[in-house]
């Protein structure tokens, strides 16, 4: 989740694929509701909410897994 400290994601991430995991979704959904404008404290954000958060942590994790693992935004 786009949530995730990126050492946190990629630490998660290498050690799936050393237990056989064949990829990724890494950035659909977020719970970071400070990105809503009312105050709704549950369930899943995603589209156009996180489209920024989402691409810079895809980013980064690509930086090191790309190559290596299917990532799927």
């Amino acid at each position: 989740a786009p949530d995730m400290k990126i050492d946190d994601a990629l630490n998660l991430c290498e050690n799936a694929i050393k237990k056989g995991a064949d990829g990724f979704i890494l950035a659909n959904t977020s719970v970071d509701y400070s990105l809503l404008d009312n105050n709704r404290t549950f369930g899943g954000i995603s589209g156009r909410l996180i489209t920024e958060k989402s691409g810079i942590f895809f980013k980064e994790v690509a930086k090191i897994l790309f190559g290596k693992t299917l990532l799927i935004a």
